[in-house]
């Protein structure tokens, strides 16, 4: 994976971000351009857009491909959002679970309803361990704890 940034210094902020993925599992390259507009979140169409996006944090649940259970948390120090641009949008996943081209069209991947980017943010990831079961417990599940 590589992640690159570019920053105008002129301006004091990133004006074009790109990831690219290689793997076993999927290629991908993104790329997308900051505009600089600021985004007032008023002006959203909330019915359309995540709930995650308009609250102070948000925590997503994903499963590995080994079965395990992972966690991404982001919390938010504000909601100051620039408008950005997308400027390359390719991922074989999409192509190869049918979603290009029967579900949604190239010109549609580059045209997404809101593309934010937020300069200030903390983010932690949380692999889980399930805990040993022959330990008393409250109920008849295992408990899942995080480390980070």
């Amino acid at each position: 994976m590589e992640f690159r940034v570019a920053y105008d210094r002129s301006k004091g902020r990133y004006h074009e971000y790109s990831l690219q993925t290689q793997s076993q599992w999927v290629n991908s390259a993104w790329r997308i351009c900051d505009t600089g507009q600021a985004i007032d979140p008023e002006t959203l169409d909330h019915t359309n857009l995540p709930a995650s996006l308009f609250g102070r944090d948000s925590t997503a649940f994903f499963a590995r491909h080994d079965g395990s259970i992972g966690a991404r948390r982001i919390v938010r120090l504000n909601f100051e959002f620039t408008r950005g641009k997308i400027k390359q949008a390719e991922c074989d996943l999409l192509e190869r679970l049918g979603f290009l081209g029967s579900v949604l069209t190239r010109e549609e991947l580059m045209r997404p309803a809101l593309v934010a980017l937020q300069h200030t943010a903390r983010c932690q990831l949380f692999s889980t361990t399930a805990l040993d079961r022959r330990q008393p417990f409250e109920c008849d599940r295992p408990r899942i704890a995080y480390a980070s």
